[in-house]
């Protein structure tokens, strides 16, 4: 068997399944990431975050806490929702390392999107 980029997108969904029940067991979030390969051998970056980190909230709010003053964001709140071309988003985290497109939104069909800080524009908390 040869190791081939749609063998790992397979086998990322399987293994994605298979940890999720480990997961909530620790009350973690378990997401197997990108791979780095060649035909005969792989390896996956394995991600994990807290669900709550102690105060009820979530990883991502205190993450969001930590870095929205870094983009000039410090009136807007985790969890705000905005409007762009008719579809409601929520802000579900932020990408300090992206600085083009920082902001991570969820629609309202759980889907996460990215957006450039000035999709906030008019955002409070």
């Amino acid at each position: 068997m040869e190791i081939t980029r749609e063998v790992l997108r397979d086998l990322r969904y399987e293994i994605n399944d298979a940890i999720e029940d480990i997961g909530k067991r620790f009350d973690i979030n378990l997401v197997v990431g990108s791979a780095n390969y060649t035909p005969h051998d792989f390896t996956f970056k394995l991600k994990g975050t807290v669900n709550d980190i102690g105060d009820g909230r979530p990883a991502a709010a205190a993450e969001w806490d930590k870095y929205r003053g870094r983009f000039q964001l410090h009136d807007v709140e985790f969890g705000s929702t905005f409007s762009l071309r008719g579809i409601q988003y929520t802000i579900s985290g932020i990408k300090p390392r992206s600085p083009k497109f920082p902001i991570l939104a969820t629609d309202l069909a759980g889907k996460v999107y990215k957006f450039k800080v000035s999709a906030l524009r008019g955002v409070a908390a």
